[in-house]
C-alpha cells in the first residue's frame, strides 16, 4: 500500500500519479488573503463551478419556505389579540422549539438511511397545510399547542433535510462554502417574511399571516419535487449506528458543545433585547434586527470559503468570541445617550458576523467528523443542539434579569458564551491529537497524503479511492487503462476524489 504524493508546483505529474487540482484560492501568496481576499479575487475564492442549477433552485425554495416560517414571528402578536395571556403564548411558542429538538434523533438516522427528498417534500407541504390550518382552528391554549408543535416538526424536518441535501451537492473541499451561500437564503427569507407579514398583517388583518405565510410556503412546496436526491440511499439501514451513539463519541463533543453555545447567545439577545431597549428608552430594535441580519448575509458570502481554507474548527472558537464581544456591548447601552445608537450598531454588527461565520463552520465540522455517509446526522445533531442552547440561553437569562437586573445579566451571558469558546478549542485539541481515533480534518487538495487517502496499485491498474471525509471507505474502483482517461470521473467526484483525471 502506497500513498499518493503530492503533484510538483509549476511541474509536471509524476508517471502513474494522479493529478490533483488545488482548491479555489488556495495559491494566496500571503497567509494574510486567506481573512481579507480583495476583490479581484472573489471570482477565484467563490469559484463558480460546481453551483448547479439544482442548488439554486434549492436556494430559491429556501427562501421562499424561510419567508413563510418567520412571517410567524407575528404570531405571537396574534394571540395577544385574541385573548390570550403572556404565560399561554409562552407555552405555545415553546411547544415549537420543543418538537423541533424532539424530532431531530428520529430525524437524523432516517435521512441518512433513506434520503433527503422525500422529508423536505413532506415537511414543505406540511408547513403549508399547519399555516392555513390556522384560519379553521378557534384560538385556545388546547388547539395552538398541538399546532405550534406540528409547525415545529415540519420546520425542522424541511430545514434540516434540505441542508443535508445541500452536502451532498457540494464538491470536496467546499463544503462550508456551499452551506454558507444556502445559508444566505435563509437570512433573506427571515428578512422578507416579517415584513412581508406586517403589512398584510395591516392592510388585511389577521387572516393575511396565515394566508401569506402558506402560499409562499406552498410555492415553495410545489417546487420542491424538482429536487433529487444524488444517492437513491445514503447508507444502508445495517450499517448506520446509532444516533445517541453518534452524538456520545469522542469526535462530537466540541460540535455539539460550539452548536448549545451558538445557541445560547442568539436565545439570550432574542429574547430579552427588545424589553432591554424599551427600559433604557431606546428605539432599535428593528434597526439591529436588519444590520444583523446584513452583517450575517455579508459575512456569509464574503468569507463562504474561510472554513474550508483554514478548517472549520479553527473558525468556531472567533466566531463565538464576536458573539460575546456583542452582548456585552448591549450590557453598555447607556438610556437615551447618543453613544447609544452606534454602539447598538456596533454589537449588531459583530453579533451578525459571529452568526454568519460559526453556523456553517458547525455544519461542515459536523460532516467531518462523522463523515458524509452520516451528514444527515450531523446536521440534525447540530440543529438540535443550537435549539437546545437557544432555550437554555433564554431560560438562564430570564432568571438573570429578575435577579440581577438587564446589565448583569447580558454581562454574565457574554462571559459564558466566551468560556464556552475557550472550553471548545480545548475539547477540539484533545479530540484531534494525536492517538485518538479521529483522523485529521480533510485538507483543500483531497488527493493530498493523509490518513484514510490511499490508493492501491494492482497488476491492472486498478486503485480503490477512500473518502478521507471522516475517514469511510466509499468502495469506488476506478479503472484506467494505459494511455487513457478515467473512465468515471462522475463517480469520482461524488466520493470526494475531485480532481482525479487519470493516467497520463
Amino acid at each position: 500500500m502506497s500513498r499518493v504524493p503530492p503533484p510538483p508546483r509549476g511541474g509536471r505529474t509524476p508517471e502513474g500519479v494522479p493529478e490533483c487540482r488545488r482548491a479555489p484560492g488556495a495559491d494566496l501568496p500571503d497567509p494574510t488573503w486567506q481573512f481579507f481576499p480583495p476583490p479581484w479575487r472573489w471570482p477565484e475564492i467563490l469559484d463558480p463551478r460546481g453551483y448547479t442549477w439544482a442548488f439554486w433552485r434549492a436556494c430559491l425554495i429556501n427562501v421562499l419556505c424561510c419567508s413563510g416560517a418567520a412571517a410567524f414571528l407575528l404570531f405571537p402578536k396574534y394571540l395577544a389579540r385574541q385573548g390570550m395571556p403572556e404565560d399561554g403564548i409562552g407555552l405555545v411558542e415553546a411547544s415549537f422549539w420543543l418538537a423541533s429538538m424532539a424530532v431531530q434523533p428520529w430525524l437524523g438516522r432516517r435521512l441518512d438511511v433513506l434520503g433527503r427528498r422525500r422529508f423536505f417534500i413532506a415537511g414543505s407541504f406540511l408547513m403549508a397545510a399547519v399555516s392555513f390550518a390556522y384560519l379553521a382552528v378557534p384560538v385556545h391554549l388546547a388547539t395552538m399547542v398541538p399546532l405550534r408543535a406540528i409547525q415545529g416538526l415540519a420546520v425542522a424536518t424541511y430545514l434540516t433535510a434540505l441542508t443535508a441535501w445541500v452536502t451532498d451537492q457540494a464538491p470536496p473541499g467546499r463544503l462550508a462554502e456551499f452551506l454558507g451561500i444556502f445559508g444566505v437564503t435563509g437570512l433573506l427569507g427571515a428578512t422578507l417574511g416579517p415584513l412581508s407579514a406586517e403589512k398584510l398583517f395591516k392592510h388585511v388583518g389577521d387572516p393575511g399571516l396565515f394566508l401569506g405565510s402558506g402560499a409562499v410556503c406552498l410555492l415553495g412546496a410545489l417546487w420542491s419535487p424538482s429536487l433529487r436526491d444524488r444517492l437513491t440511499k445514503v447508507a444502508s439501514s445495517g450499517g448506520v449506528p446509532g444516533y445517541w451513539e453518534l452524538a456520545g463519541s469522542r469526535n462530537m463533543r466540541g460540535t455539539l458543545l460550539g452548536s448549545v453555545a451558538f445557541g445560547v447567545a442568539t436565545g439570550s439577545v432574542v429574547s430579552f433585547v427588545a424589553p432591554f431597549l424599551d427600559e433604557r428608552h431606546l428605539e432599535g430594535v428593528g434597526i439591529l434586527l436588519a444590520v444583523y441580519a446584513l452583517a450575517s448575509g455579508g459575512t456569509r458570502i464574503y468569507a463562504a470559503t474561510l472554513a474550508d481554507r483554514l478548517g472549520p474548527s479553527r473558525v468556531v472558537g472567533p466566531s463565538l468570541a464576536l458573539q460575546a464581544g456583542a452582548i456585552l456591548l448591549i450590557s453598555f447601552l447607556a438610556p437615551e445617550g447618543w453613544r447609544a445608537m452606534p454602539m447598538l450598531l456596533l454589537a449588531a454588527f459583530l453579533g451578525g458576523t459571529g452568526h454568519g461565520m460559526v453556523y456553517p463552520a458547525l455544519s461542515a465540522l459536523a460532516v467531518h467528523r462523522l463523515g458524509s455517509r452520516f451528514a444527515g446526522t450531523g446536521m440534525s445533531m447540530v440543529a438540535a443542539s443550537a435549539d437546545l442552547g437557544s432555550s437554555l440561553g433564554a431560560f438562564i437569562a430570564g432568571y438573570l434579569v429578575r435577579f440581577l437586573g438587564y446589565p448583569a445579566m447580558f454581562i454574565s451571558m457574554s462571559l459564558l458564551v466566551a468560556l464556552a469558546g475557550l472550553v471548545f478549542r480545548f475539547v477540539e485539541e484533545r479530540s484531534t491529537s494525536p492517538g485518538k481515533a479521529h483522523p485529521p480534518e480533510p485538507p483543500a487538495c483531497p488527493l493530498a497524503p493523509v490518513p484514510g487517502l490511499e490508493v492501491l496499485p494492482a497488476p491492472d491498474q486498478q486503485g480503490q479511492v477512500a473518502d478521507s471525509l471522516g475517514g469511510q471507505s466509499c468502495g469506488l474502483t476506478v479503472s484506467v487503462a494505459p494511455g487513457q482517461k478515467a473512465a468515471n470521473l462522475e463517480g469520482a467526484e461524488r466520493a470526494g476524489a475531485e480532481g482525479f483525471k487519470g493516467l497520463p
